[in-house]
């Protein structure tokens, strides 16, 4: 049952990818409904109604103000020191490192599983809540549009563009490099693979407020 299944959702991400001729008017339009319905279903009384409803913007729809405090609170985060267990992170040395730890440690738990939306959007809950309480952010979550900016050069993305209040840039770009080839998690032989061009960046960060960023997992 769970091959078959995990089968028939595999078929249709390849055809949504294969398609080239998605329509913005009918994306714009179910997703009007889904907000419809959602606020329908919400209740009147509670912690979750449609009074308090706090929608999350794309990063391109926020104005500057918001862009520059999601941006120290960010860093804010990677300046707090970490609370984890060195035990389970030993590499964790901030507390924006743990929500990195958190996710490379239970990477094959949430991934190609039942748990991935449901975990994704609780840790998101987190990451956010954490923003908040602890490095002052008053606003919420963004998200990144990926289909928004698909045919657009990566500079025209206020989200990679390199300013001030952009999540730094594509990176250094890298020559000869390969492209990626992934496999889809079917449980059959040779599955499906997506290739993937070398991109023109992926190197160093070396323009806008993260350059100078240190990894340390």
């Amino acid at each position: 049952m769970y091959s078959s299944t995990f089968l028939v959702a595999t078929i249709v991400v390849l055809s949504c990818l294969i398609c080239t001729d998605a329509s913005p008017e009918l994306m714009g339009k179910l997703v009007k409904q889904y907000q419809q319905n959602t606020r329908q279903r919400l209740p009147q009384h509670g912690d979750c109604t449609k009074g308090n409803i706090r929608p999350r913007k794309e990063w391109g729809d926020l104005d500057n103000q918001t862009r520059l405090e999601y941006i120290q609170a960010i860093k804010c985060l990677h300046r707090l020191p970490s609370q984890i267990d060195p035990a389970k992170a030993p590499g964790a040395r901030s507390r924006y490192d743990e929500f990195e730890a958190a996710h490379i440690i239970n990477t094959r738990l949430i991934h190609f599983t039942g748990l991935f939306f449901a975990w994704h959007r609780w840790f998101v809950r987190l990451f956010e809540t954490t923003l908040r309480e602890e490095c002052g952010y008053s606003g919420y979550q963004p998200y990144w549009d990926w289909a928004r900016w698909l045919d657009l050069p990566t500079e025209a993305n206020p989200l990679y563009d390199g300013s001030a209040t952009s999540l730094s840039g594509n990176g250094k770009y890298i020559p000869d490099r390969n492209g990626t080839l992934q496999p889809f998690p079917i449980p059959m032989p040779d599955p499906p693979v997506i290739y993937t061009a070398p991109g023109t960046g992926g190197g160093y960060i070396y323009q806008g407020p993260l350059v100078n960023w240190t990894l340390h997992l």
